[in-house]
């Protein structure tokens, strides 16, 4: 029988597959599943039992009374009450001491990646209303000579709806495409001017139109 790199050669044939023990149990000498030889432990029940009458005997008051006497104790110098208690509450002593620098550093990457990734999605939903807009008012833009003060203030409304939602809308003027659409918002505001007839709507108005100047950096007069 040859070897090639430690295992046995089966000269062509397929070796045969591993046999549990007659016991029950497989190679590594532990239970298989569903053997009838190990049954667990026939002491569950009643140790269930007895874990439910400790709970039931001892009430979360008592637990509490108990606990603050530990605290006293290892406050006291007891060093079985101090390491009792510092392991219930802090757990035991890690292997390797934590590496502060190194958890603060962690927590900065994936601060700045969850920040990042936020951006990403925030720039997207932006590009998908400018794109939205901008097809809002390719219409509008080209009849504007001949849009009615109703057409204009029905679609400066669609317009305004989607603007307010883009992220950033304050840096307006330093954007080309939301500045083209601003502009466009704004004379489609001074168009519907005559379709306003009573004061709710014109102080509606005069607020948008205050806003998106502001926006554009036309100041906010009416």
């Amino acid at each position: 029988m040859s070897a090639t790199n430690g295992t046995p050669s089966t000269n062509g044939h397929t070796p045969a597959p591993s046999v549990p023990f007659g016991d029950g149990r497989g190679p590594g000498g532990r239970f298989t599943r569903g053997n009838r030889f190990g049954r667990g432990n026939p002491f569950a029940n009643k140790v269930a039992a007895v874990r439910q009458a400790l709970f039931d005997a001892v009430s979360p008051a008592a637990i509490k009374r108990i606990a603050k006497k530990i605290a006293k104790m290892a406050e006291e110098g007891d060093l079985d009450a101090c390491k009792l208690l510092l392991q219930y509450l802090i757990g035991r002593p890690e292997a390797e001491p934590i590496d502060v620098d190194w958890v603060a550093e962690r927590n900065r990457c994936e601060q700045e990646r969850e920040e990042s990734r936020i951006a990403k999605l925030e720039a997207a939903t932006d590009q998908c209303l400018i794109d939205e807009m901008m097809a809002l008012l390719r219409e509008p833009l080209e009849q504007i000579e001949s849009l009615s003060a109703e057409e204009a203030l029905a679609a400066a409304c669609a317009v305004w709806g989607k603007l307010q939602q883009v992220h950033g809308i304050e840096d307006m003027k330093d954007d080309p495409e939301l500045s083209l659409i601003g502009r466009t918002a704004l004379t489609l505001l001074e168009k519907a001017t005559p379709a306003v007839q009573t004061s709710q709507q014109q102080n509606t108005m005069n607020s948008l139109l205050q806003t998106v100047r502001r926006y554009l950096g036309l100041g906010g007069g009416a």
